[in-house]
């Protein structure tokens, strides 16, 4: 009884990370075809570009760490926002 169900458990858990390492495998392919495509990785490198200007701004403009200051410009550039208000320099006010 013991040993069926030990039996059962390890078919279940091989078959679960076969599973996981197909899906994985998957997404990675998607990535890796994402990351061909010439307008994608423009897009990419944009977006990457404008948060590393607007994370250096708040760093050393608003004077905040570079978690905070990474954090407020992805927050930002996705307008999630989640309701933070924060008082800003003076500087900082007329960065949209």
């Amino acid at each position: 009884m013991f040993l069926t169900r030990v039996k059962k458990i390890y078919h279940f858990q091989f078959f679960y990370n076969l599973k996981v390492q197909i899906e994985a495998m998957y997404l990675f392919k998607i990535i890796i075809s994402f990351l061909r495509d010439n307008e994608y990785r423009n897009l990419l490198g944009i977006t990457v570009v404008i948060i590393s200007i607007r994370t250096l701004f708040y760093h050393y403009i608003e004077e905040w760490s570079w978690i905070d200051a990474a954090y407020f410009s992805v927050i930002t550039l996705t307008t999630i926002g989640f309701g933070i208000i924060l008082r800003l320099q003076t500087l900082g006010s007329f960065l949209p």
